[in-house]
């Protein structure tokens, strides 16, 4: 499928705003404090949208099969939480993970070999020594001894758009709102205030929330836990976009 000619991108922002800000629309004569100006209001702007409303883009359902002798599994690169739980599907009723500690991990993985249904998980990172936590990998135990469908909700955290990242999230369904919050934002940086711009991106943000709330979570029945108990009940949503995992599109 083609990539849709109506998203709003890096560069349209960045020309919407150097004209709010009085800089014009070509690139070229930017000076480099007034492209630290713009790429600020596009920073401001992105976090005012972003902030707003709990977007549906940002938290898609991810699913992945495990593998046999394999505990752990990548994880989307804006991966900020897990929302809700984790669970196991093509079992019956869907079955809880339930996420633990490193601590827990490591003793359980220390009391001896086991392998079987995932029943725990934790949050882990591929690197053994950095400055900053950096969520990469989910790691499972048992260690699985055959294919498991995992599926959970995940909240994602955007990156801040550079000459390589382009695309801001959610800029095809909602690329008017998004351009709206920026203009506001360089308004507000230029005169102190944002005025007709700021009641602009509001009236748009509106509109935003009602298409996006097309697509809040469906009832899918009550969960199991592998002990055999009633887990809380399971609410996921189906029609969020497609994640790649393990370089597979779910």
């Amino acid at each position: 499928m083609s990539a849709s000619t109506l998203k709003t991108a890096r560069d349209e922002l960045r020309r919407e705003v150097a004209v709010l800000l009085g800089y014009g629309r070509t690139a070229a004569n930017w000076s480099e404090a007034q492209v630290l100006d713009i790429d600020q209001a596009v920073l401001e702007g992105l976090r005012r949208f972003y902030m707003d409303y709990p977007w549906t883009f940002l938290r898609p359902v991810v699913t992945f099969d495990t593998a046999a002798n394999q505990t752990d599994y990548n994880l989307p690169g804006m991966f900020a939480y897990i929302v809700g739980p984790l669970i196991v599907t093509g079992q019956g009723a869907p079955y809880e993970v339930q996420q633990i500690s490193e601590t827990e991990y490591a003793r359980l993985k220390e009391s001896g070999t086991s392998a079987g249904i995932p029943k725990y998980f934790v949050i882990g990172s591929t690197q053994a020594a950095q400055t900053v936590f950096r969520p990469e990998v989910i790691r499972v135990w048992p260690t699985p001894d055959a294919a498991y469908g995992l599926r959970a909700v995940m909240q994602l955290t955007p990156n801040n758009l550079t000459a390589e990242i382009t695309d801001p999230p959610g800029c095809v369904n909602h690329a008017q709102t998004i351009l709206a919050a920026c203009r506001a934002q360089a308004k507000l940086m230029r005169d102190g205030e944002a005025g007709v711009y700021m009641q602009e991106y509001q009236d748009r943000l509106e509109a935003s929330k009602l298409l996006d709330d097309r697509k809040r979570p469906e009832y899918l029945g009550t969960m199991r836990s592998l002990g055999g108990g009633v887990a809380d009940n399971a609410v996921l949503p189906r029609l969020y976009p497609n994640v790649v995992v393990n370089g597979v599109s779910t």
